[in-house]
């Protein structure tokens, strides 16, 4: 299967948190906070050209919060923390909302 280009890079973004020491120690709070850089983040990576500027935040904002709920749920249940769904699920959250 086919995947998105951003749909890989907020996948690998969700991993290398999850694979920071820090991660298990972090709160639902702290994942959170850490919203306002997610978004920019991913801002940074949609191939803007030729896309109306609501769109483009209508899109960061329904990733990052995509990735804020994959964190929570990683958190909350380490055991099922699984690369291949969470990306098969980001690139849905995506191909979802593309025209």
């Amino acid at each position: 299967m086919k995947f998105s280009p951003l749909a890989v890079h907020c996948t690998s973004l969700c991993l290398d948190v999850i694979s920071n020491e820090k991660f298990v120690f972090m709160t639902l709070d702290d994942i959170d906070d850490c919203y306002t850089d997610i978004y920019q983040m991913v801002y940074e990576r949609i191939d803007s050209k030729e896309k109306h500027s609501l769109y483009l935040e209508a899109l960061t904002t329904l990733v990052t919060q995509k990735i804020l709920v994959i964190l929570v749920n990683a958190l909350l249940h380490p055991s099922e923390i699984e690369p291949g769904r969470m990306l098969s699920d980001m690139d849905d959250t995506i191909s979802s909302f593309t025209p």
